[in-house]
């Protein structure tokens, strides 16, 4: 290629071996001696376009970003008590022919589609229960990317009885969203800290110091993957009081 464009967001790396951080195409750019220029592009579109909202979620995450805003009624943005209120907000998209989807941190095990084609509810908070959307087959391939379970869970009914990952959420977006905020990151005293051991993502899991970045990206996905609004449901006290607090407080 004559010109190659590289669009690049170096909060949204999820996985250790993932790369393409601007330093690196910096370098290589160098060693080949090809010309290069650098944009920041400061309008983006996610959250309905209310740049005052990811704001926050980045400085909540503690990302360098502006000062945050009270966003008002550009989006909706709610802690929840129980699964229960994620349902109701199901229920309530449902009813609106909008569309809307639970998302989780991989905080779960991620069984395996059973022989019968059904899922396993490896989301389970109290009594409620919930499948994580169907995985790839081991050794198979996908070639229509219509197919892929992915896009089944994202843009086709079955979606709305399944929870996202990570790594099915990313790329998509919806009108609504629910996020399950586990405890592989919480707020501890005055900083973010990764629990490994509540992990079930191995390769993140085994990341070392790198797990924070990890999961902090992880969530900053999440958390932006809603057009209109986005509920969340904290497990862990301190933190849940922590974004109540931050949420209240002018949202800064």
């Amino acid at each position: 290629s004559k010109i190659v464009v590289l669009l690049l967001d170096e909060n949204q790396f999820v996985r250790p071996d993932e790369i393409g951080c601007t330093e690196e195409f910096v370098k290589a750019a160098g060693a080949l001696k090809i010309p290069l220029r650098k944009y920041d592009l400061n309008t983006q579109f996610r959250c309905g376009g209310c740049t005052e909202y990811v704001n926050w979620v980045d400085r909540m995450l503690g990302f360098a970003a502006p000062d945050a805003t009270d966003w008002g009624k550009p989006y909706s943005f709610e802690l929840v008590d129980s699964p229960d209120q994620l349902d109701q907000m199901m229920a309530q998209s449902r009813e609106n022919g909008t569309r809307a989807r639970l998302v989780a941190g991989f905080c779960w095990k991620w069984s395996e589609v059973r022989p019968d084609g059904s899922l396993e509810p490896d989301v389970k908070i109290g009594a409620w229960q919930r499948p994580w959307n169907a995985k790839v087959p081991k050794g198979k391939a996908v070639p229509n990317p219509e197919k892929h379970p992915y896009t089944l869970w994202a843009n086709t009914e079955i979606g709305e009885s399944q929870v996202g990952c990570i790594y099915s959420a990313q790329g998509f977006e919806f009108d609504s969203v629910g996020v399950i905020w586990g405890n592989d990151l919480v707020w501890r005293t005055d900083r973010w800290v990764a629990q490994p051991k509540e992990s079930r993502d191995a390769p993140v899991r085994g990341a070392g110091p790198d797990m924070l970045d990890l999961v902090r990206n992880a969530y900053r996905v999440l958390l932006t993957r809603g057009i209109q609004k986005t509920r969340v449901l904290c497990l862990d006290p301190e933190t849940r009081d922590h974004l109540a607090q931050l949420a209240a407080g002018g949202k800064k």
